[in-house]
């Protein structure tokens, strides 16, 4: 059919006998092969496409900490980014064509374009190369992409340390949310004959486990009960081991051993549970749960017994928390500023009398309390960190100006991001860009539900659902569920109870931005010291010193985002290198705020 028609033109091009027409005609029917397998090409490389990033996606927090593993998935990433590249590049020039009306002048655009398309040949066969040799290297170096490879059973492990530490916090330690540690308290002693479930909801990092265990190891609370068992779930809980545990828990271990409870599969296990409590008071801890269908298993294990048992769950997700009914779900909130304040010193001055900040480091000290917006994990991490410091005014003032570096790179401080971005790790493909695309915005900033649906939708990350849905309403459930996942606030709401305003936390919207600039996926500029950026970053978020760049090398942006009150002059000499930007009639958009 393609052929046909380049012939069809080149006919017309020679009967009107025009020199620079029949020219014309002749490149045509030349670039005829290469467009019209250019085509079927598309369709194969638009296959590879999905396949990488699924593979990406499958694997990127399968064996966090592998370095020689990132560096490899890093090449996978590039990879990805070149078949996208050349998909839109693809979807550039075909959009071109397509908005001439008059098929000639249709084709007369293709040519004008001839070296571009000329180039995808050769493109392709680079990334297939590069893909060839990427699939090599895995073998070489045994490379395993399996879920239950060692290093993922390391991660877990990892996992499990971090909840375990927090398990270990001696109760005088902990600073804040007296009237949440009251209710919990008041539910686990009520007086009620049927099994309650208790949840314990929030963020990463404010405290969920340390408080959870302030109440498992308080001594009212343990003799009120017959019996007790605390155990993690974590995101790659095995129900068979989670069942063990509770049994070894419950019952003397060596006991559990001698019965042969080591083999039993999960529907006898269940039954052993079940034998043991149905006629005891029971109250067992489920740390960390993040999804519903472990409480399936689990719900059938712990009998109603009529006894007064408890079960106290903590959890990131909203969803996991409704399994409690609403008087029984306890919110954690960020601290307050006098709270996070007392948290910080009696962990960054806890040799000084009195954990009193000296006056030389009191405005830094508050600076840096403050970019930890109430989070307890990170005020407890950073102030241990600096504890170790000399109490001198420019060592502090360097780790404050390199506070994102920190968060990142200072294996002190790694225990903030790890935490953080196990939310991250766990979010879907299609949420996961759609939350990487909101630390692009600066700190603090309000975003609006109806412009970040559109930007999303702009940048082709709302599927569409079909059945009367619009892209609209699948964008407004994204951010529903991000809010659910507890990685996003509401801010406002309109009169009828909808969100309209969103915010991250700063040191989450910093632990993403990380995850963004590796990934290639954006970068957040605001040094008004650099005059240059060179990253090839596919989003650009300019957040102050817009003036002082005088270059962007990069010329496959997707996105470029200015924060700045005024639009630098240089910007509108650079924009026709701009050619993957989303565009809304004639001329690319600017998305400024």
């Amino acid at each position: 059919m393609a052929d046909g028609l380049f012939v069809v033109l080149r006919k017309v091009a020679l009967t009107l006998g025009d020199r620079m027409l029949e020219k014309i005609g002749y490149q045509v029917v030349e670039a005829a092969p290469i467009m019209t397998d250019f085509e079927h090409s598309m369709k194969q490389i638009e296959g590879e496409l999905s396949i990488l990033q699924a593979f990406i996606h499958q694997v990127s927090a399968q064996r966090a900490g592998d370095k020689a593993f990132d560096a490899w998935l890093d090449q996978v990433r590039d990879v990805a980014h070149e078949v996208e590249d050349i998909i839109d590049e693809y979807a550039y020039l075909t959009v071109q064509a397509v908005d001439t009306s008059s098929f000639i002048k249709r084709k007369f655009h293709q040519i004008k374009n001839i070296a571009a398309w000329q180039k995808f040949p050769s493109q392709i066969s680079h990334v297939e190369a590069r893909i060839q040799r990427l699939a090599e290297m895995r073998n070489r170096y045994g490379f395993s992409v399996s879920e239950q490879d060692t290093n993922n059973n390391l991660q877990v492990s990892d996992q499990l340390c971090l909840s375990d530490s927090a398990y270990l916090i001696d109760n005088s330690e902990i600073v804040g949310n007296a009237d949440e540690i009251g209710k919990l308290t008041q539910c686990l002693l009520e007086e009620k004959q049927d099994r309650t479930l208790i949840a314990i909801l929030g963020m990463g990092g404010l405290g969920k486990t340390v408080i959870a265990s302030s109440l498992y190891k308080n001594q009212k609370i343990r003799t009120y009960f017959d019996c007790h068992a605390w155990v993690t779930v974590s995101q790659t809980y095995q129900i068979e081991e989670l069942l063990r545990e509770i049994i070894n828990q419950l019952i003397d271990q060596k006991s559990s051993i001698a019965s042969g409870f080591v083999t039993m599969r999960s529907m006898r296990l269940i039954e052993v549970i079940q034998n043991y409590l149905r006629d005891k008071k029971y109250f067992i801890v489920l740390d960390d749960v993040w999804d519903k269908d472990a409480w399936l298993f689990l719900n059938y294990a712990f009998v109603r017994n009529k006894c007064g048992s408890k079960v106290l769950i903590t959890t990131r997700r909203k969803d996991v928390s409704s399994l409690a009914v609403d008087n029984y779900v306890i919110e954690l909130r960020t601290l307050p500023c006098d709270e996070s304040w007392k948290l910080f010193c009696t962990r960054a001055f806890h040799a000084s009398k009195d954990n009193i900040c000296p006056e030389n480091l009191t405005t830094l000290a508050e600076k840096i309390v403050s970019k930890c917006q109430g989070l307890p994990l990170a005020i407890v991490t950073i102030g241990s960190a600096l504890s170790y410091h000399e109490l001198k005014e420019q060592e502090w003032e360097f780790f404050y100006n390199q506070f994102s570096w920190q968060l990142a790179y200072n294996p002190e401080l790694t225990w903030i991001s790890n935490v953080l971005n196990m939310s991250m790790h766990d979010l879907p493909s299609h949420l996961r860009s759609c939350f990487l695309y909101c630390s692009l915005y600066t700190e603090n900033y309000k975003i609006e539900r109806k412009l970040i649906s559109k930007l999303w939708i702009a940048e082709g990350f709302v599927e569409d659902r079909g059945d009367g849905t619009t892209l609209e309403d699948v964008a407004n459930f994204y951010l529903t569920e991000l809010t659910q996942r507890s990685i996003l606030q509401v801010t406002e709401r309109n009169t009828w109870g909808r969100a309209t305003t969103f915010v991250m936390h700063d040191l989450v919207r910093e632990a993403t931005l990380n995850i963004a600039k590796k990934e290639k996926f954006g970068i957040a500029y605001s040094d008004a010291s650099v005059t240059r950026v060179t990253h090839e970053a596919h989003r650009l978020s300019i957040q102050r010193g817009a003036q002082s760049l005088h270059s962007l090398s990069s010329s496959q942006l997707r996105s470029f985002i200015l924060f700045d009150t005024e639009v630098p002059s240089w910007i509108y000499d650079v924009l026709s290198c701009f050619r993957l930007l989303t565009t809304e009639g004639p001329l690319p958009k600017i998305f400024q705020y």
